[in-house]
């Protein structure tokens, strides 16, 4: 099925037409085009071009490595979760071999905001459990947190990240638009069924003992203290993942780059205030979370390059 959305993204590019180019191909009969048809046989999800493709493949003899004759036969084993202590991005790696026992590791990366979406994917030949290894090594600080995870929990994340919503305007990196057939021929060989667990979220009560907490430390009995107890449930609600203990660099983009108009109901003494009231919370916050002080640090600084675009948008509210 044609994509809805290509042309509306950035990268967009003619698609190319499978059922001609196989009729192409199949005129010259050779080693490379029975490797070609050997893995459209396999990874189209055309199953009418898929049968084709295999018709003319039994009429040829060509010896194709045992790997791409194969390729039915990938044995997927193993699925690790690794999520940003932040929560706002997470890697999805699923170790794999073919059938010579080559390894094959995807890696997928997702972003959390309001929906989940998949912001890169690509492969490695490296095993799983080698790269997880690298990049414990190479890591200055474990921002990360690993969990292994069932194979048909990591296909309904791999779902839910290539929904609609999420994928219409998909930012794509270099390897995403070559990779994606891959990890589409690698979701059809996981288990479904699976449901994709989230953690709790924080309920309305919780996060307002939290900012009572945090108001009565910081702000005492000041007349704003109970606005601002309201402004910033807003944000710990709305925005992120919803967690009001994690605040990363894109969180707080999205709070300080509103539409003009992003925040009418509040307050505007409040609004003029916003930034600074960032700075004095996320440090409460993250000393809550144990979050270290390099992640604090960064998301000062991100108040700090956001403030002005922030006030430019308030002066063109009005």
């Amino acid at each position: 099925m044609p994509d809805p959305f290509a042309q509306f993204r950035r990268d967009h590019r003619e698609v190319l037409d499978l059922r001609r180019l196989v009729d192409n191909v199949t005129a010259e009969e050779s080693p490379e085009t029975s490797a070609f048809l050997a893995a459209l046989a396999e990874l189209t999800d055309d199953e009418e071009l898929r049968a084709r493709c295999r018709r003319i493949l039994a009429d040829r003899s060509h010896e194709l490595p045992l790997w791409l004759s194969n390729l039915a036969d990938l044995d997927i084993y193993r699925a690790v979760h690794r999520t940003h202590v932040l929560g706002d991005r997470s890697e999805l790696l699923i170790g794999a071999r073919l059938a010579d026992r080559t390894d094959l590791t995807c890696i997928v990366h997702f972003e959390h905001g309001r929906c989940l979406e998949i912001s890169d994917a690509g492969f490695s030949s490296d095993s799983i459990s080698s790269l997880i290894a690298a990049v414990n090594q190479q890591a200055e600080h474990p921002d990360f947190i690993h969990v292994e995870m069932d194979l048909a929990e990591a296909r309904a994340w791999i779902d839910e990240g290539f929904g609609p919503s999420a994928t219409m305007f998909l930012p794509h990196s270099t390897a995403w638009p070559e990779s994606k057939a891959l990890l589409q021929w690698l979701i059809r060989k996981l288990p479904d069924g699976g449901i994709r667990i989230e953690p709790p979220r924080w309920s309305s009560e919780d996060i307002h003992t939290l900012l009572r907490d945090f108001c009565t430390a910081l702000l005492g009995t000041a007349p704003s203290r109970f606005h601002a107890m309201c402004v910033l449930a807003e944000l710990c609600e709305s925005t992120g993942i919803g967690d009001p203990l994690r605040w990363s660099e894109s969180r707080l983009h999205e709070i300080l780059t509103p539409e003009p108009d992003g925040y009418r109901d509040f307050e505007d003494e409040l609004l003029v205030d916003l930034p600074e009231l960032l700075r004095q919370y996320v440090p409460f916050a993250h000393a809550q979370a144990g979050i270290r002080q390099g992640l604090t640090d960064r998301a000062l600084a991100a108040i700090d390059e956001y403030e002005s675009a922030y006030y430019q948008a308030l002066d063109e509210a009005g």
